[in-house]
């Protein structure tokens, strides 16, 4: 089932994954961001007689097997913080990747230590069974070059910290293999499941994806916190991690509600939350727009545990603030709210921003309406007056008088307040989030625009209209489908009165992953998948649709 190539190995909690690139196996460190690779160790595998070996690869959600006529290499994870290596008639190199100030050093007989200062991270290698061989050369200041050579049905731990290793190694192989695979089943039970047998595969991947792409508590991150993907996008986004949420609302509300909230010990006095992090960093360099309110409503309507005075109270404040940065210090002379920067719309290259920014953009004010609508609704159940309402009415009355024309919905300048000519982006359909709002010929205008061939494709809603001079297939923001897009569409649909358009769609989604597997996004004509192949908040939506939108 995994490609390693395109989905990494890993498992709940843990930083390391092993992955490939092409042919070649590493074990790598997720810890710090998207800035590096993390490669720690390339591992491979070789005959007594120091031939590589050619091994097929069989794969399991916690289990890895290497295997040929006469030789086998398992790979599992141990804990959290350990990959555990097995082979018999094999030899088994590892070969330290080694950056300036990187030391390897030969603890005893059977351990050896990594410390990479270029990872922020020590490992500590300890042959558990083998003979092992140590080639160490030092350049003054580091370790040039480090190779671990292990022979004779080998065994191997591979354990990662920042402090100290107190990893023990107490339960053999197989007894590691039958825990982690009971610890899987308990997180596939939780997970969202339709059991429609045409998306089995759909499903174990997107399983497997949210399951191995949760980094546990350490540094900044104070909460088990899912990130994006464990190939490149290995930071969490804040408007990515509501999907995130919504997609373990049901079953796993804890988890659920910390995956909302995990920005909020780092929102700035003004309001701002954080545009991604990970353990070891915060960036403020963009301000994703507040879907917040909108994801948060969705999840009181799939679980009562969000209905609890005790989420309520912080969600409340932190939504709160965000939508009085929105008001304070992203609000023009002219009265509307705009984007400083194409990413802080989430749909980052979209072409409203060809001629710069700032942007005003009708997706935006709709999400902050939808925020009002449920601050109101938090409002209520904590017993506060307030005015969230009527905010929500003024602002819809900006929407239609200021960036509706009678026929359809664009963007102005943020500073001349200009109409922008390009209005090709599937940003200006974004209104249909409010769509239960908006008057019936506004609507009709929208979903005739949205569904026409332009945008509608067999396998969903293309970001740039397929026939603009703008469209590219594999364009980012400008052509290919996208899950966070596709979900707010359908909810908006069905929120509407459209619910026989919003489970076509939901279909045709979900049709996208039988050919695209659970990548960044998808070509919107052919749907194969591109940039990330592993992404989890395609996983998250996927799974979300498929339940609850797709019968």
């Amino acid at each position: 089932m995994i490609d390693l190539v395109k989905i990494p190995f890993s498992r709940f909690g843990s930083y390391l994954v092993v992955s490939k690139d092409n042919d070649r196996l590493f074990i790598r460190d997720v810890r710090g961001g998207d800035l590096s690779s993390g490669r720690l160790v390339e591992l491979s595998f070789f005959d007594v007689e120091n031939n590589k070996l050619n091994m097929k690869l069989e794969s399991e959600e916690t289990l890895l097997r290497f295997s040929n006529d006469e030789s086998k290499v398992e790979i599992c994870f141990d804990s959290e913080d350990t990959v555990r290596v097995r082979g018999n008639n094999c030899i088994v190199r590892l070969d330290y990747v080694l950056k300036s100030y990187d030391h390897l050093n030969q603890h005893s007989i059977n351990k050896f230590e990594l410390h990479s200062y270029s990872e922020e991270v020590k490992v500590m290698t300890t042959v558990l069974k083998g003979d092992s061989k140590v080639n160490l050369e030092w350049d003054k200041t580091k370790t040039k070059s480090g190779t671990l050579t292990v022979s004779n049905n080998f065994e191997i731990a591979f354990s990662s910290y920042v402090d100290i290793n107190k990893c023990d190694y107490d339960l053999s192989f197989d007894e590691i293999v039958k825990r982690e695979k009971q610890f899987y089943n308990k997180w596939a039970a939780k997970t969202l499941n339709n059991e429609n047998d045409k998306f089995i595969y759909s499903q174990k991947l997107a399983t497997y994806i949210t399951f191995s792409s949760v980094v546990k508590p350490e540094g900044l991150l104070k909460k088990y916190s899912m990130y994006m993907s464990n190939n490149w996008m290995t930071n969490i986004w804040s408007w990515d991690n509501c999907f995130n949420g919504l997609a373990l609302a049901s079953n796993q509300p804890e988890l659920g509600f910390d995956q909302l909230m995990v920005f909020a010990d780092y929102q700035l006095e003004s309001g701002v939350l954080p545009d991604f992090m990970n353990n070891r960093s915060v960036s403020y360099s963009c301000a994703k727009p507040p879907i917040y309110g909108w994801a948060y409503t969705l999840m009181m309507e799939l679980n009562d545990y969000y209905k609890e005075k005790k989420q309520i109270e912080p969600i409340y404040k932190m939504m709160k603030k965000q939508i009085e940065y929105w008001e304070n210090h992203r609000t023009n002379k002219f009265g509307l709210p705009f984007y400083n920067h194409g990413n802080d719309s989430g749909m980052d290259n979209s072409t409203i921003f060809n001629k710069g920014c700032p942007v005003v953009s009708p997706d935006l004010l709709s999400y902050m309406i939808l925020q009002y609508e449920a601050l109101e609704k938090l409002a209520n159940f904590l017993e506060i007056s307030n005015q969230w309402l009527e905010k929500a009415d003024r602002l819809q009355e900006k929407l239609i008088n200021e960036l509706y024309d009678g026929r359809e919905f664009f963007s102005r300048d943020g500073m001349t307040n200009k109409r922008i000519e390009s209005n090709s982006s599937l940003i200006t359909l974004m209104p249909i989030t409010i769509g239960h709002r908006l008057e019936r010929d506004v609507l009709d205008n929208i979903i005739n625009k949205l569904t026409s061939d332009d945008y509608y494709t067999e396998f969903g809603f293309a970001t740039e209209s397929i026939n603009s001079e703008y469209y590219l297939s594999n364009g980012y923001w400008r052509g290919p489908i996208w899950a966070p897009t596709m979900l707010l569409i359908i909810d908006g649909l069905k929120r509407s009165g459209y619910k026989d358009v919003a489970i076509q769609a939901a279909r045709r989604f979900c049709n996208a992953t039988l050919v695209g597997g659970m990548a960044e996004n998808f070509d919107a004509k052919t749907a194969q998948g591109l940039v990330d192949p592993a992404f989890t908040w395609t996983s998250s939506t996927y799974l979300i649709l498929s339940n609850f939108f797709y019968n």
